[in-house]
């Protein structure tokens, strides 16, 4: 008998769903002490919509996480962890797991490649660079927080502008990322909690019939592609984790045992 006592709920307004119980997750500790920047790799230069240019760098933390800057300027030798709860970043949260679990640093080259040629960035895939992917990546984070757009006018490598528009794409922003599916999609799911969730089991896309591939934020609408398959949803596959020094704040995303396993019966 499925208990109506679960800590996350999963709804199918579509279609008939069989939910079955969790248990509950804990939020995760924290890092206490301060995180040490180990390097940085320089990314392509970019140029913004009103002719500015921005350098960009992936800084290797502790345990060779990958990080990006929040803003524009000098990262610092050291950082503590903050809780988005404390910061005025809270809004941005969805959005820049997404990205980061999505861009480069989590993703390789090689499978962003793959991702873009599916994606249809035919050209990015072909001409990806790692200082193109992290150009790509940081523009997109930096688009989330600071609302500012790239130069449209093939000023920017193509492989960093396309794989700006296909992260912004993953992270929902309206009129970015292309369309990869054709055909009915299957019912309408919306994950709702406090951690993103790594979905197994079946072909998974947003409203706009763009992959998602395998990682749903809370709040994301999304839909199975196909009917009547069976998906496990491990909640705490990723988790953003906000790090902030004297000048700037950086934002970065590490794997979390998954502490609950769901599976929802289509039909």
């Amino acid at each position: 008998m499925t208990t109506l006592l679960r800590s996350y709920d999963h709804y199918a307004p579509d279609i008939a769903a069989t939910v079955l119980p969790g248990v509950p997750v804990p939020s995760g500790p924290y890092w206490t002490g301060t995180v040490t920047r180990r390097s940085v790799a320089a990314g392509s230069r970019i140029r913004w919509a009103d002719g500015t240019y921005a350098e960009t760098e992936l800084v290797r933390l502790d345990e060779q996480l990958a990080a990006y800057a929040l803003s524009p300027g000098a990262t610092d030798a050291t950082h503590r962890e903050v809780s988005w709860l404390d910061s005025d970043r809270l809004s941005d949260e969805w959005a820049l797991t997404q990205v980061l679990a999505q861009g480069f640093g989590r993703v390789s080259v090689e499978e962003l490649r793959r991702r873009l040629r599916r994606g249809g960035y035919l050209a990015a895939a072909d001409e990806l660079t790692i200082a193109d992917a992290i150009a790509g990546t940081q523009a997109a984070v930096w688009s989330i927080t600071t609302a500012r757009t790239l130069d449209t006018r093939h000023v920017n490598p193509l492989a960093v502008s396309h794989v700006y528009d296909y992260l912004l794409g993953r992270a929902g922003v309206p009129g970015r990322g292309r369309r990869e599916f054709s055909g009915p999609l299957g019912g309408r799911y919306f994950v709702a909690g406090v951690s993103a969730v790594g979905i197994l089991g079946a072909e998974v896309v947003d409203p706009d019939g763009r992959s998602l591939a395998g990682i749903v934020v809370p709040g994301q609408r999304f839909h199975l592609k196909g009917a009547g398959r069976r998906i496990t949803l491990r909640h705490g596959a990723v988790r953003a984790r906000l790090l902030s020094g004297d000048r700037n704040h950086l934002v970065t995303v590490t794997d979390q045992a998954p502490v609950v396993v769901d599976h929802i019966l289509a039909n």
